[in-house]
């Protein structure tokens, strides 16, 4: 049956090297229907132009944002987004990353169901979307401007700031440093896979878009009726999802696992001494709850700290992962002080489990002795210093000094100092995360065993519960209970078909949280994008191939651009055990076990038990027999 709605037919085309901007047509039916939108056909169209060789900051090389059929509709929670680029490190796998607030659905709204992104430009240039028209200009007037003043700046400049969406980098992403994120409207964050770096290194600054369209629906009585029973279903639970406020006191609860990072993962047992400080402090901060398009949860927020001596500073995003990491995880016990320096991290457009964590890293080095204030041109890094995080923070978003190695990343700032083994990394980079060493399942699933590097492709509700719904689990694909904190056995499967569930998701332009954990959400998925795009009925097995499909995708571009299975293996040696803390001896080690659980996981993906590589049958089941690249 032929498309009727859910896509708008068309993609923006932008050759940044000609400075020149067209509309190309959608991808055949067949393809639409095999990878669906989001990532599963940003990855499809990345496969299509990359080579072996090919560097994220090669001009050649593409970005590619991408909606889903289902961004910008009236389901609960529409707002997803995706970038797909080649990530820098590890530069074997793929960048992608999911944002959420109004700028895919204002991108959907204004005709476009994504942009591709090529080449390069020798001055900075910001590409201005204006409903069906589009146009590159100067940038220059914004170069060097934070994620937070550019789109107050081009919203005002352009006009009409209630009805326009800016997406762009900060200082780190304009010197290239690793990690380096984009942020849309000061508070949504792609923040996995490099893709401030891909920008940065096209002289593209911004994007703005206005749309004041609809997405056409197809079916419009059947699609509203699965918008309501799909919104009913999120709230008869007998938790609701999670608010800006809940999910910052759900945080404060995670220390009585030990699950948030103390002076570079050292001290577990410290981490709630700093939780205690977060829930003291919450009901003061003034908190905004921020929210996105058609949400009804606002976990997004904008917050005025107004205890410790940074009171007055304002911070805005999503929050945990950045104010762990630049708080308890650099000796930081105060929790304002921490929120206060997470919005600086987010301003300068860079990655929390990157910069900030070779920063941890280098006090570790300095509090036991092996780095000196020498090596750190005069600057104390006694734990707990956050006047000398500040500073290198805005040195190595504008590499200046020792900060030009910091924004090299943690393993060689580690090599340079002699600390490497003080790198708490995945494959040499970062990971944006809690301390998951109490749940090592998700330690594994979430990470290691993720095909975009370290960047999350598993589903929460299987790691992790609440006192309301402790055993949530992902009932739509045979699980009903989270994983156990002390669980050896078993794991790969759960892995791989989390990973499959989480995928599909991720193509079709709603947030996780308005569909984990929720019996029957698979099926109101498959309504939704059936009403809305008048397809012949999709089945669950055909919507879990779409994402199996993906996950295999994403393996064989990780063989082509030379993945090696021992780089599984490269993790820091101090995630492989919980010597302390209060789980420390109840939940299991991931050490022990790591070979055990990657062999299952192959296993459950039809993968060589030996290389990992996809078997034949495998890739002619999900339709990838004979796939090829740069086609």
């Amino acid at each position: 049956m032929a498309i009727q709605g859910g896509y708008q037919g068309k993609l923006l085309d932008v050759d940044l090297t000609n400075q020149r901007v067209q509309a190309v047509p959608l991808p055949s039916e067949e393809v639409l229907r095999a990878w669906i939108g989001g990532t599963g056909l940003g990855l499809y169209l990345l496969a299509g132009e990359m080579t072996a060789g090919m560097k994220t900051t090669d001009p050649e090389a593409p970005v590619i944002i991408m909606t889903g059929p289902l961004t910008g509709t009236l389901v609960t929670s529409s707002s997803n987004w995706t970038m797909i680029n080649l990530r820098y490190k590890p530069d074997f796998v793929v960048g992608l990353s999911q944002a959420h607030g109004w700028f895919g659905a204002r991108l959907k709204h204004a005709g476009w169901d994504g942009i591709i992104i090529r080449g390069s430009s020798d001055t900075p240039v910001y590409l201005w979307i204006d409903d069906g028209q589009a146009e590159l200009r100067d940038a220059g007037p914004y170069w060097g401007e934070d994620t937070y003043e550019t789109p107050r700046r081009l919203k005002l400049d352009l006009g009409d700031p209630l009805n326009i969406s800016v997406a762009c980098i900060g200082p780190g992403g304009e010197n290239l440093v690793l990690g380096a994120s984009v942020r849309a409207d000061g508070v949504y964050t792609c923040a996995m896979g490099d893709a401030g770096m891909a920008w940065g290194s096209k002289k593209l600054k911004a994007i703005a878009v206005r749309g004041v369209g609809r997405v056409p629906v197809a079916n419009m009585a059947a699609f509203m009726d699965v918008c309501t029973e799909w919104r009913d279903s999120l709230y008869a639970q007998p938790e609701p999802p999670p608010s800006s406020q809940a999910r910052f006191k759900g945080i404060a609860e995670w220390g009585k696992f030990g699950g948030i990072p103390v002076k570079n993962f050292t001290e577990p047992e410290s981490a709630g001494a700093w939780c205690d400080s977060l829930k003291q402090d919450l009901a003061k901060w003034k908190i905004r709850p921020v929210g996105s398009w058609q949400c009804d949860m606002a976990c997004h927020h904008e917050t005025v700290v107004t205890t410790g001596p940074l009171a007055g500073s304002t911070a805005a995003g999503f929050g945990a992962e950045v104010f762990e990491e630049v708080g308890p995880n650099v000796g930081i016990m105060d929790a304002g002080t921490s929120m206060a320096i997470a919005g600086l991290v987010d301003g300068l457009g860079i990655h929390s489990g990157e910069v900030p964590r070779a920063i941890a890293m280098l006090m570790e080095g300095f509090n036991t002795g092996r780095v000196t204030l020498e090596d750190t041109e005069g600057i104390d890094l006694t734990w707990g210093n956050h006047e000398a995080v500040i500073d290198l923070l805005y040195k190595a978003a504008h590499r200046e000094g020792i900060g030009n190695i910091i924004a090299g990343g943690m393993r060689e700032t580690g090599r340079k100092f002699g600390i490497e083994d003080l790198a708490v990394h995945m494959r040499g980079v970062g990971f944006q995360g809690h301390d998951f060493r109490h749940h090592p399942v998700a330690l594994f699933s979430k990470h290691i065993v993720s095909q975009a590097g370290s960047a999350p492709q598993f589903p929460s509700g299987l790691y992790r519960g609440s006192a309301a719904r402790a055993n949530s689990g992902e009932p739509d694909i045979g699980y009903t209970e989270t994983l156990p904190l002390d669980i050896v056995e078993g794991v790969g499967e759960p892995t791989f078909k989390g990973q499959c569930l989480k995928l599909w998701r991720d193509c079709i332009g709603v947030c996780e949280f308005a569909m984990g954990t929720i019996e029957g959400n698979l099926d109101l998925n498959m309504a939704a994008i059936d009403a809305a795009v008048g397809w012949d009925p999709l089945n669950r097995a055909e919507a879990l191939l779409v994402g199996e499909r993906v996950v295999n995708l994403q393996r064989l571009i990780s063989f082509y651009r030379g993945y090696q299975p021992e780089s599984d293996f490269d993790i820091s040696e101090r995630l492989l055990s919980l010597p302390s803390g209060p789980v420390s001896g109840q939940a299991s080690n991931l050490g022990p076990y790591l070979e055990k659980w990657r062999g299952e996981y192959y296993r459950a993906a039809g993968w060589d038990s030996e290389t990992g590589q996809p078997n034949t049958e495998t890739l002619q089941r999900v339709g990838l027999g004979g796939f090829g690249f740069g086609r």
